[in-house]
């Protein structure tokens, strides 16, 4: 005899009740303070004591919409706040003995029977269901619920870029229930593809410039449906961003690419205007070295998607100089006098690539990354960033991860789900990646994990066919012939100071690409490093250029010193072994 409370809200149409009452449509709402229909916690029900039934007595009712009650007082539905009812029906059934009634609002309800008294949610009421008598039960049957949506207006959308909009964010949808959208007629100045499941990708048209675009949505459930509309306004202009020079003779910005391919223009702070096509480097050169900002210009009604700024020491982005380019999909700043935090990538949810390796002072963080699930690439080595699985969850997309020389912690919860990947480089950091966190992963060419505590088996290889870079030296890695089988394109090996002392000539042959090869420290017999030594020769009959180093293995036989002749003079070979003079150059 109660009535289950469940925190989720409810809807009749535009009018959410129970937890929430919308006074006008969808527009308002008034935050309506949660209390029980029947009071029967501790099970104190006071004999002949009225129940009122309120606008802050509306509660969530059971799975099956239905709430009884049964008791021998009098019940009022009291419309004193002059409310609309959120019930379709409510049954009054007599359980008192035989011969005795009930009176309902002055009607008589004999003993053993039902009637029911209709309701219109719709229609406001100030009379009172009156029950009085002996014994009954109360049957209430909520009306079924429909969806309630609001409009959605979006801000920042530009011509040519696709913006991702969550229409169900702020939406009453039926709870419980399994929910379908739809686009409704022909978007206006866009082209909307819808995701089916709450968000639809929009990307407006030219024709939106200096304007708007529109589109209408339906969502539906098996209560019904409704309908809500999402609009932008795409103002005409010009916009820009800018970054500083520090002390430059010359640079060059390798490429900027806006999203409706207009043109773009670069101030260079000397004086000099110059304007290049989307897609497309700029260089200049300065008549004296100069320091200050450089300003890139671009049409409002355009957004710039594409930055790539590489090898450019003399050139240095800030999070403001980013702050407002909400569209980017590729930031590319290797090698530059950089300094880029999660700050600066806020708003950038549908970024695809940040490659912002090699700038000490950038400092990434799961903070920076958190919403970011277009991603397919991050490259944030050699930098002062930290990345934990936290920051690659919802990353499916990932193709390739480069976190070397970083404190990052990658373990095997942050591939799960990673299957995309190709190349994986956590070089250098407190990673630990064990053969579990490279299940299902087939795509990978490369594999580089030296320097860190990851424990990498056969097993973890065998399906690994298309692998290019083997690098996972001193790990707690142990690889034999078998994990290296079926491997044709692999052309770099590193197996240094792994427990890998079982690799044999064998586990080489059939890898025509074979150039780099490291395995010092394995413990590695003579006759095993001879072995090695006979199989390359028989198989490096190419000539390339070959970096095979053996450092602190046993030293080759007089055999194996021929070999190692023989592969010496078809290109470079390192040998080296500091105890022994035969294996150097």
């Amino acid at each position: 005899m109660s009535c289950k409370e469940i925190d989720r809200l409810y809807a009749i149409g535009c009018y959410p009740v129970l937890v929430r009452l919308c006074k006008t449509g969808c527009g308002t709402a008034e935050v309506i303070t949660k209390a029980t229909i029947i009071h029967d916690y501790g099970g104190v029900l006071v004999q002949g004591t009225d129940i009122t039934l309120a606008i802050n007595d509306y509660k969530e009712l059971d799975p099956s919409q239905i709430d009884k009650v049964s008791t021998a007082q009098t019940l009022v539905m009291s419309g004193t706040n002059t409310i609309k009812a959120p019930f379709i029906k409510v049954l009054v059934r007599n359980t008192s003995a035989a011969g005795t009634s009930i009176t309902v609002n002055g009607g008589t309800v004999h003993s053993g029977e039902s009637k029911s008294y209709s309701l219109d949610y719709f229609a406001e009421y100030t009379n009172d269901l009156v029950i009085v008598g002996g014994n009954y039960e109360v049957e209430v049957t909520k009306r079924a619920l429909l969806p309630c949506l609001k409009d959605d207006v979006v801000a920042g959308s530009a011509v040519g870029a696709m913006t991702v909009v969550d229409v169900a964010a702020n939406d009453t949808l039926c709870a419980g229930e399994t929910k379908t959208y739809s686009i409704v007629g022909t978007p206006s100045n866009a082209t909307v593809v819808n995701n089916n499941n709450g968000t639809f990708n929009v990307t407006p048209t030219a024709s939106a410039c200096g304007g708007s675009w529109s589109f209408a949505y339906q969502t539906s459930c098996s209560s019904g449906s409704a309908t809500a509309t999402v609009t932008g306004q795409i103002p005409s202009g010009t916009s820009s961003f800018s970054f500083e020079a520090v002390n430059a003779g010359s640079i060059t910005i390798q490429n900027i690419t806006t999203s409706d391919g207009s043109p773009y223009t670069v101030n260079w702070g000397d004086g000099t205007t110059t304007t290049h096509n989307s897609n497309t480097q700029a260089v200049h050169p300065y008549a004296a070295n100069y320091t200050g900002a450089i300003v890139v210009s671009y049409a409002s009604c355009a957004a710039i998607t594409r930055i790539d700024v590489a090898n450019q020491a003399a050139v240095k982005f800030t999070d403001s100089s980013i702050s407002a380019l909400s569209k980017l999909k590729r930031i590319y700043l290797s090698f530059t006098s950089s300094i880029i935090t999660d700050t600066g990538l806020i708003g950038k949810n549908d970024i695809q690539e940040i490659i912002l390796s090699s700038t000490v002072g950038t400092l990434i963080t799961d903070i920076g990354l958190a919403g970011k699930n277009y991603l397919t690439s991050i490259y944030l080595g050699s930098t002062s960033s930290t990345i934990t699985d936290v920051g690659l969850y919802g990353k499916a997309a990932l193709v390739n991860l480069y976190l070397d020389n970083t404190a990052s912690i990658i373990t095997d919860a942050g591939l799960l789900n990673k299957n995309s990947i190709v190349n994986l480089y956590l070089n250098n950091t407190a990673s630990i990646i064990t053969d579990a966190g490279l299940q299902g992963k087939t795509l990978l060419s490369t594999l580089s994990l030296s320097n860190t505590a990851s424990s990498i088996t056969d097993a973890g290889l065998l399906d690994k066919t298309v692998i290019y870079n083997l690098s996972i030296a001193s790990t707690l890695s142990s690889i034999t012939n078998a994990g290296l089988a079926n491997k044709p394109n692999l052309t770099i090996l590193n197996l240094y100071n792994t427990s890998s002392s079982a690799v044999t000539g064998a586990g080489l042959a059939s890898k025509p690409n074979l150039s780099i090869i490291y395995l010092g420290a394995l413990g590695l017999s003579q006759s095993a490093v001879d072995n090695i030594l006979s199989t390359l020769v028989a198989t490096n009959t190419s000539n390339r250029r070959l970096d095979l180093r053996f450092g602190t293995n046993a030293a080759p036989s007089t055999a194996g010193i021929a070999d190692k002749t023989t592969l010496v003079n078809r290109g470079w070979l390192n040998l080296s072994n500091p105890a022994t003079t035969a294996l150097t150059n």
